[in-house]
């Protein structure tokens, strides 16, 4: 479903479900065509894809948001250089899933193959504070690293527009399970993001945000202020890594769907809060076993 969100600016919504593998995505009909994300629905990407588009910038790397590129096939790609490596190789895209550091081979079995990998093409690397000019629509990249580390949102300064894409602002809260995501970086993004004071914001998987706008900023990291709370409360007593991931205290019930790969993500999640607290100095760790301070 195509609407209307300003003049030459169209939001792009999923069929029914704008979890995984699909997402929300904008459409500039200016003197250049252009899309941010493609993966709106295969059948909406397909009657787009009848006409012509000039430019697509992919705010990171992962398949909900770069699926259906090549339907179009005359379109100059773009993603930020950090982001880009996982798009031109397999076994790139492997190594930032993080999973080749864990023993479970049903589900690196899932993840490492990479039979039907087609590289990405990509014309144009981004950076923060990269300027495009469409015609009468003005945007500017906004580097937002933390999901993955060359996560990007996008900022519309006349209209107030900032699409997050992964900066979902849902209740679940952040997701850092990149081999390049950090705790740090994702505070850092959600506080630019919150500074530009936008009146509208696109979430790659909540749709479109007009009201409260701060507080769900606010509300969204302290998802992760609270999640580092709970590790820390786990150090009473010393843990490893693999002690404080039986748990299960951040992947709950609520992502029951997910149960298969819940224990590995968690402990991914558990190792960016360690890094975290470690850099803070509440905490320290001996021989893989952490411990506060």
């Amino acid at each position: 479903m195509t609407r209307l969100l300003f003049d030459k600016i169209f939001h792009l919504e999923p069929p029914a479900d704008d979890r995984y593998p699909n997402c929300h995505c904008l459409i500039i009909r200016d003197d250049l065509s252009t899309m941010i994300d493609t993966c709106c629905g295969r059948a909406q990407a397909m009657s787009l894809a009848k006409n012509k588009i000039d430019m697509i910038f992919f705010s990171h790397f992962h398949p909900d948001h770069v699926g259906n590129h090549e339907l179009f096939v005359k379109a100059k790609r773009m993603i930020h250089s950090k982001d880009c490596p996982p798009l031109q190789s397999a076994e790139a895209a492997y190594d930032e899933t993080g999973l080749a550091d864990f023993d479970m081979e049903y589900l690196v079995s899932i993840f490492s193959d990479n039979s039907d990998f087609v590289p990405t093409p990509i014309d144009k690397t981004l950076k923060d504070g990269d300027h495009f000019d469409f015609g009468s629509i003005k945007m500017q990249v906004i580097h937002t690293p933390g999901h993955t580390a060359g996560h990007c949102a996008f900022w519309f300064p006349e209209q107030e527009l900032l699409h997050t894409a992964d900066i979902t602002l849902n209740k679940f809260g952040p997701i850092y399970l990149s081999k390049g995501s950090h705790i740090s970086d994702f505070i850092n993004s959600v506080d630019r993001c919150m500074e530009l004071n936008p009146k509208i914001v696109l979430s790659g998987h909540q749709g479109l945000i007009t009201e409260n706008i701060k507080q769900r900023f606010l509300d969204y990291i302290n998802i992760i202020h609270k999640s580092n709370d709970l590790v820390l409360q786990s150090l009473k007593e010393p843990q490893t890594i693999t002690q404080l991931a039986d748990k299960s205290f951040l992947y709950n019930e609520n992502r029951a769907a997910f149960i298969p790969l819940n224990r590995v993500f968690q402990e991914i999640m558990i190792a960016k809060h360690l890094e975290y607290l470690l850099s803070l100095n509440l905490i320290k760790s001996v021989d893989e076993i952490y411990f506060r301070i």
